[in-house]
C-alpha cells in the first residue's frame, strides 16, 4: 500500500506545477535581424579600435530606432542585431512598428554619415518568449521557427534590402511591398518573400456605441411580428467580431420582451446539454424549480412528460424511457417538451428564445432547433452563428426562417462609429474594414496614439499587455477552464488567495476584460480568451488541464472531464511534456477512460458524431488491451443502435478477442455481441454463419453459468429462443429474468415473447404473457410495452370493449408525447375505429395525422403509425364515395412504407381502389385476415379460399377474430353477403368494420 501511495504521489506531483519557473509565454511576435554590412573592408582601413567604435555607434543608431518603435534588442551577434517586437509589451500594430524601424535603419544607413550598409529580414509568428530575460539580460529571449525564418531572410537580403516573410506581409497590408516569389531556405519550408518599399501609417481609434444595422433590425422586427402565429427562426450570422451579439441584444432591448438565453460552446468546455440547461435557469437548477414553471399546465401526466423531456435534454436528469427510444422518437419527445415549456413560460405572447453561438452546437441540438422552428405555434427563436454554420447545418428552407447575414459596417455607419470613438479618420475606417469589434478592442487600449492594428489577435494581445504580469497569468490560467469560470476555478489554478483573486476578477470585469454572469465570470469576447489561452506554453497548458481533470473531477460532468484529459495528454506532445514513462502511461489510461465515460453518455443519448469523436480520442490514448476492448464495445453499442449489423459484429468480436487474450471475458459481452445477428438480422450486408452464432451462444451460456450470472444467462436464453423460434426456451428465459433483471428489462422480454407467440399463433400463451404485462404495468414506463400486447390479445379474442379501453389508455398516456409517438397512438385508435366501423372517427384521425405531419415536417413517422391511419382513412373516404380523396390518402400512406413486407398494410385500401399490384401476401403471421378481405374485394375468390384453412387453424388455437372473419369471407364467396352467419358473428361483438369492408368491391373490378 505504501508503494501504491508513493507512486500516486509521484504522479500527482508531476501535475501540480501550473507554470514553468521562468516566466515564459507563447506570443505573437515580429522578429527583426539586421546585418551590418561593410565592416570587413573597414577593418583594413580603420584598424580594430576605430572599427569597434564605428560598430558601437552603428549599433546605437540601429538600437535607438528599434526602441523608438517599441521594440527591444535581444543581442548583438558579431556584426548583426536581433530585435523583437511584441514582448514584453505587445502593441496591436507590432508588425507595422517593426517595418517602420527597419525602414528607419535603412534610411540611416543610406546617409553620408553612415559607413555601413544594412541587410534586414523580418517575419511575424508565434515564439516562446522568456519574459524574465526580456526584462533583464536580453539574452535567449525567444525561440521558434519565426526566429529562424527572420534570420534566413536577413541572410538572403542584399545590402539595402528589407526582406519580409508572408505572415508579416499579411499583417501589414497598409505597407508597400514588391513581391519576390517563393524562396527555399535550409531547415524551413519554402516561403513567399516580399521586399519592403515603404511602411504604412494609421491614425488612432478609440471607443464604440451601437450604430447602423437598420435593415437587419427591420428584418428581425418582421420575423418577430410573424412569430405571433407560428414558430419563426431568425439566424444572425457573421464572422467573429462582426457584431452579431450586439445586434441581437439591441433588437431585444427595443422590443422590451423578456427572453430566455442559452450560449453554446465547443464540446467539452461545457457538458452535454449544458446550453439547454441555461434555458432552465443555468447553474444549480433543480427539478422542483423547473416544475414550478409548468404549474399552469393542468394535466399532471402532460406536465410530467414535459418536465422529463427538458430535464433529460439539459443533462440534468437523464430519463430511462427516453434513453430506450429510437433517435427520431427521442428527438420528437424533446422537441415537443421544449415547445410546451416555452409556451408555459410565455402564455400571453410568443416566447422569445436567444441561442448564442449556435455554430458550437452539437448535431442533436441543431436538429432540435430545426424541428422547433418547423412547427406551428407561436415562438420567436433568434440565434447567432458564424457564416460557415449556415451552409453546413442543413437547416431546411421555410417561409418562417429569416437569415440575417451581417456585412461589414457601411461607410456612413463606420464614420459614425469612429466619430463616437474619437477617431473619424477615413484611413482608419478603411483599414478597419467595417469590423465593429476590431474598433472596440482598439478603443479600449490605453495607447490611443498607436496605429490601427491589422489583425484582431494583435489588438487583443496589446490589450492583454496593458495588464500587469499577475493579472495576465490569472486570465491565461482561467482560460484553460473555458470561456466561463468562477472565483474557485481561478483560485485553484493560481498561487493567489481567494481573497486576492475575487477583487482581481472584479477589477478585470470593470476594465471589460471579463463580464459578470451568474455566480461566475466570462471573457468579454471568446477571441480574448483564445489569445490569453494561446499565450500559455504547451507544457503549462497540458499540466493545468491535467490538474483540473485530476483534482476537480467530482465537480465536472463527463464531457468536461474528457475535454481536460484530452488536452492534457493530446499526442504527440504528451511524450515530451510527461517525460516519466510510467507516470505518463497511468495518465494516458485515466485520459482514455474519461473519453470512454463521455462516449458512453453520448451513445445513451444517441449522439453518434460526438461519441465517435470521443472514441477516436480514446483509441489514440489506449495502451492496454483492456481499454481497447472497452472502446470496441462502445463502438459496437453505437453500431447496434444505428442498425449497422456488420460494424456491430466486427467491434464486439474484436472486444471479445481482446478479452480472450487476457483470459477474462465478461459474460454480458456475449449478449451484446449476439443481439445484432439474432434480433437485427436484416441489418447485415453479410450476416455471420448460424454455426458461428450458435457456437458463441453456447460459449456465452457456459461462461454465464460458470460465473453464476443469472441476468446474462436469461438474456442469452431469450436470444437462443428467438434464434430457434423456441417458445419454451424463450418462456423459460422470461421466468429466469423475473428475479435477475430490472422490471423494464423484464417487460421488454415479455413483449418479445408476446411477439413470438403471436407469430406462432399461440394465442393462449400470448394471453398469459399479456396478463403478466398487465401485472407490471404500473412499473413500466413505455406505454406500448405495457398496453400493446394486451390490446392485441383483446382484439383477437373478440373483446372489443376491452381493446377500446386499452386503446384510449394508450392515447391518454401518449397525449403529451412528441409527434412520432403520437402517430403510434393515432394508428392504434384508427385501427380500433376501423374494426368498430366508426368511419367518421377514422376520417377525423386521418385528418389529425395530416395536421401533425404538416406541423412536424422533419419527423420520420413509422409504418405502424402513418401508413395504418392513412390507409384506414382511405377506406373511410372510399365508403363515402370520395374516391379522389381516398386515392390521395393511399398515396400519402405509401410514403411511410419502408420495407416490401410492410405493403400488406395497404392491401384492403389498394384492393378497393383497384390497385392489386400493391397487395402482396404477408410474409409473417401479421395481416392474413386483411389479406383474405382484400382478395374478396378484388374478386380473387380462389386466393381468398386458399387462406381460409390457415384462419380456421388459428381460430382453433384461440383467435376468435380469425374464425369470425373466415366465416364472413365464406358468406361472401357463397353469395350470402351481409345476411350470412359470419357477418352476424362479427356484428354481434361490435366488429362492424370488417363486415362493412367485405361488402365493398374493387373500383377497378
Amino acid at each position: 500500500m505504501r508503494a501504491e501511495r508513493l507512486a500516486e504521489a509521484v504522479q500527482v506531483s508531476l501535475i501540480l506545477p501550473t507554470m514553468t519557473e521562468a516566466r515564459e509565454e507563447r506570443r505573437l511576435v515580429t522578429c527583426v535581424f539586421i546585418d551590418i554590412v561593410g565592416s570587413t573592408d573597414l577593418t583594413v582601413r580603420l584598424g580594430p579600435e576605430r572599427l569597434k567604435g564605428a560598430l558601437n555607434a552603428a549599433f546605437a543608431e540601429v538600437s535607438a530606432r528599434i526602441v523608438a518603435e517599441g521594440g527591444i534588442v535581444e543581442k548583438y551577434i558579431g556584426d548583426a542585431v536581433y530585435a523583437l517586437f511584441g514582448a514584453p509589451i505587445a502593441h496591436a500594430d507590432d508588425p507595422l512598428r517593426a517595418l517602420r524601424a527597419a525602414h528607419a535603419c535603412r534610411l540611416w544607413a543610406a546617409t553620408p554619415d553612415s559607413p555601413f550598409g544594412l541587410r534586414i529580414g523580418i517575419e511575424t509568428g508565434e515564439a516562446v518568449v522568456d519574459l524574465s530575460a526580456v526584462e533583464s539580460t536580453h539574452q535567449r529571449m525567444s525561440v521558434g521557427q519565426v526566429v529562424n525564418a527572420a534570420a534566413r531572410l536577413e541572410q538572403a537580403a542584399e545590402p539595402g534590402q528589407v526582406l519580409v516573410g508572408p505572415t508579416c506581409r499579411r499583417a501589414a497590408e497598409g505597407a508597400r511591398f514588391r513581391p519576390l516569389g517563393e524562396m527555399s531556405f535550409k531547415g524551413l519550408p519554402p516561403m513567399t518573400v516580399w521586399e519592403l518599399e515603404l511602411p504604412g501609417e494609421a491614425p488612432p481609434s478609440v471607443d464604440l456605441p451601437f450604430v447602423g444595422r437598420r435593415s437587419e433590425l427591420e428584418i428581425l422586427d418582421l420575423a418577430y411580428r410573424r412569430s405571433g402565429q407560428r414558430a419563426v427562426l431568425a439566424l444572425v450570422s457573421g464572422p467573429p467580431g462582426q457584431g452579431k451579439t450586439r445586434a441581437v441584444r439591441e433588437f431585444l432591448e427595443r422590443i422590451g420582451r423578456p427572453f430566455l438565453l442559452a450560449r453554446f460552446r465547443p464540446l467539452g468546455e461545457i457538458g452535454a446539454g449544458a446550453a439547454w440547461g441555461q434555458l432552465l435557469g443555468g447553474l444549480g437548477v433543480d427539478r422542483d424549480a423547473v416544475a414550478a414553471e409548468l404549474a399552469s399546465i393542468d394535466d399532471s401526466a402532460d406536465r410530467d412528460r414535459i418536465l422529463r423531456g427538458v430535464l433529460h435534454s439539459a443533462g440534468i436528469a437523464p430519463d430511462d424511457q427516453l434513453r430506450r427510444m429510437q433517435n427520431e422518437e427521442r428527438t420528437d419527445e424533446i422537441v415537443h417538451a421544449w415547445r410546451r415549456y416555452f409556451a408555459a413560460r410565455s402564455p400571453d405572447a410568443p416566447p422569445v428564445v436567444w441561442l448564442e453561438d449556435l455554430h458550437w452546437a452539437d448535431d442533436a441540438s441543431v436538429r432540435i432547433v430545426d424541428r422547433l422552428t418547423l412547427s406551428s405555434g407561436p415562438l420567436f427563436l433568434v440565434a447567432t452563428a458564424r457564416p460557415e454554420f449556415v451552409q453546413a447545418a442543413g437547416l431546411r428552407p421555410s417561409g418562417d426562417r429569416f437569415f440575417v447575414e451581417l456585412e461589414p459596417l457601411d461607410h456612413e455607419d463606420a464614420l459614425e462609429l469612429a466619430g463616437h470613438a474619437g477617431a473619424a479618420d477615413l484611413t482608419t475606417i478603411e483599414r478597419a474594414q467595417g469590423n465593429p469589434l476590431f474598433i472596440v478592442e482598439l478603443a479600449r487600449t490605453a495607447e490611443h496614439g498607436t496605429e490601427l492594428p491589422l489583425t484582431l489577435q494583435g489588438a487583443l494581445g496589446a490589450r492583454l499587455d496593458e495588464l500587469g504580469a499577475a493579472d495576465r497569468e490569472l486570465l491565461s490560467s482561467a482560460a484553460v477552464v473555458g470561456e466561463t469560470f468562477d472565483v474557485a476555478d481561478a483560485t485553484f489554478l493560481t498561487s493567489r488567495d481567494a481573497a486576492e483573486v475575487g477583487p482581481a476578477l472584479a477589477r478585470l470585469a470593470d476594465l471589460l476584460y471579463l463580464r459578470r454572469v451568474e455566480h461566475a465570470y466570462r471573457f468579454h469576447h471568446a477571441l480574448l480568451r483564445d489569445v490569453a489561452y494561446g499565450r500559455l506554453l504547451v507544457a503549462d497548458r497540458m499540466r493545468i488541464h491535467a490538474r483540473i481533470a485530476r483534482e476537480r473531477a467530482e465537480e465536472m460532468d463527463p464531457d468536461r472531464r474528457a475535454h481536460h484529459w484530452w488536452e492534457a495528454l493530446r499526442p504527440p506532445d504528451d511524450e515530451w511534456v510527461w517525460t516519466d514513462a510510467t507516470a505518463r502511461a497511468g495518465l494516458r489510461a485515466e485520459a482514455a477512460a474519461a473519453q470512454l465515460e463521455s462516449a458512453d453518455l453520448h451513445v445513451e443519448h444517441y449522439e453518434p458524431a460526438q461519441a465517435r469523436g470521443l472514441l477516436d480520442r480514446a483509441a489514440q490514448l489506449a495502451d492496454t488491451d483492456a481499454l481497447r476492448a472497452r472502446i470496441d464495445r462502445t463502438r459496437g453499442r453505437l453500431a447496434t443502435l444505428e442498425a449497422n449489423g456488420d460494424d456491430s459484429w466486427a467491434h464486439f468480436s474484436r472486444a471479445l478477442a481482446f478479452h480472450r487474450s487476457a483470459g477474462n471475458v465478461p459474460p454480458d459481452l456475449y449478449a451484446e455481441l449476439l443481439r445484432a445477428p439474432i434480433q437485427l438480422d436484416g441489418s447485415f450486408r453479410s450476416r455471420p454463419p448460424d454455426d458461428t452464432v450458435r457456437g458463441l451462444l453456447e460459449e456465452g451460456e457456459a461462461v454465464a453459468r460458470a460465473r453464476g450470472d443469472a441476468a446474462v444467462l436469461a438474456r442469452l436464453q431469450m436470444l437462443r429462443g428467438m434464434l430457434d423460434g423456441d417458445l419454451t426456451l424463450a418462456s423459460a428465459a422470461v421466468r429466469a429474468a423475473k428475479d435477475a433483471l430490472p422490471v423494464a428489462d423484464q417487460a421488454a422480454m415479455l413483449a418479445q415473447l408476446a411477439q413470438m407467440q403471436f407469430g406462432a399463433a399461440d394465442f393462449v400463451g400470448m394471453t398469459a404473457t399479456a396478463a403478466r404485462l398487465g401485472e407490471l404495468s404500473d412499473a413500466i414506463t413505455d406505454p406500448e410495452v405495457a398496453l400493446g400486447p394486451r390490446r392485441r390479445v383483446a382484439i383477437w379474442r373478440g373483446d372489443l370493449p376491452e381493446a377500446h379501453r386499452l386503446a384510449d389508455e394508450l392515447a391518454r398516456r401518449t397525449r403529451a408525447a412528441g409527434p412520432h409517438i403520437s402517430s403510434h397512438a393515432l394508428g392504434v385508435q384508427a385501427w380500433q375505429a376501423e374494426y368498430e366501423g366508426d368511419w367518421a372517427t377514422v376520417r377525423r384521425l386521418a385528418g389529425e395525422f395530416l395536421a401533425l405531419a404538416r406541423a412536424n415536417e422533419g419527423t420520420t413517422f413509422c409504418a405502424g403509425g402513418g401508413s395504418l391511419v392513412l390507409a384506414a382513412g382511405s377506406i373511410a373516404e372510399a365508403r363515402a364515395g370520395r374516391m379522389d380523396e381516398a386515392r390521395a390518402l393511399l398515396d400519402r400512406a405509401r410514403a411511410y412504407i419502408r420495407e416490401p413486407d410492410e405493403l400488406h398494410q395497404l392491401g384492403t385500401a389498394s384492393a378497393i381502389l383497384g390497385d392489386r399490384a400493391v397487395a402482396p401476401a404477408p410474409e409473417a403471421r401479421w395481416g392474413w385476415e386483411d389479406h383474405a378481405i382484400a382478395c374478396v374485394i378484388s374478386g380473387d375468390g380462389e386466393r381468398a379460399a386458399a387462406i381460409l384453412p390457415r384462419l380456421d387453424q388459428w381460430a382453433e388455437q384461440g383467435s376468435w377474430l380469425s374464425g369470425a372473419i373466415a366465416d364472413a369471407v365464406r358468406d361472401e364467396l357463397a353469395g350470402r353477403g351481409p345476411s350470412g352467419s359470419g357477418h352476424a358473428r362479427l356484428r354481434e361483438r361490435g366488429y362492424n368494420g370488417p363486415s362493412d369492408v367485405l361488402g365493398m368491391r374493387s373500383a377497378g373490378g
